[in-house]
């Protein structure tokens, strides 16, 4: 749902996570290595992409009725924050 108010980011290429909510003195630097089926985590073969395509379609599927963007997109944004929204 591109242009919803709510994006969820489905990150299958890895990030390292610090100064977030997640963190803290007992984990101030969080490595979330990239998925990897096949053994060559610095690229995704076409299984891998195939794997990807199905995970974000069941994701999208479950969250349709929101108004939320489920994306593999990474567009920048602040994720120095933690958002918990009821609404």
């Amino acid at each position: 749902r591109p242009g919803a108010s709510k994006v969820l980011y489905l990150d299958f290429d890895g990030h390292v996570l610090s100064g977030t909510a997640w963190n803290d003195a007992t984990n101030p630097i969080i490595n979330a290595p990239p998925c990897d089926w096949d053994g060559a985590p610095n690229t995704f073969s076409t299984t891998e992409q195939s794997y990807i395509q199905e995970i974000w379609a069941r994701v999208a599927e479950d969250y349709a009725p929101f108004d939320i963007d489920v994306t593999t997109e990474y567009v920048g944004g602040d994720e120095n924050f933690l958002l918990r929204s009821s609404s």
